[in-house]
């Protein structure tokens, strides 16, 4: 399984809170990293929740052809990815 992550760089002090807590802060780029992800044959694209709005900047044929999962939280991306951790994963995780 291939999986790319982009992350937010240079946050802001104010959003660090954010960041701790594993809110999904919007991205940039979305239009150019969506029509990357379909260039590599990439099928879901996942982004933030807040980013939702910003698809309207990308081709509809690219919209057509790609599934889009939007986040509120990191813990999202994860269980799109690879599904539900174990149980005992889970706790040595916390």
């Amino acid at each position: 399984m291939d999986v790319d992550v982009h992350l937010v760089e240079g946050l802001a002090e104010e959003a660090l809170g954010e960041r701790l807590r594993g809110l999904g802060l919007p991205i940039g780029g979305v239009k150019e990293k969506t029509l990357a992800a379909l260039r590599a044959g990439i099928k879901t694209v996942m982004l933030p929740k807040r980013n939702e709005k910003d698809l309207e900047d990308v081709p509809a044929e690219a919209r057509r052809k790609l599934e889009f999962v939007f986040l509120e939280r990191v813990e999202e991306a994860v269980r799109t990815a690879i599904g539900e951790l174990p149980k005992a994963a889970a706790k040595r995780a916390a």
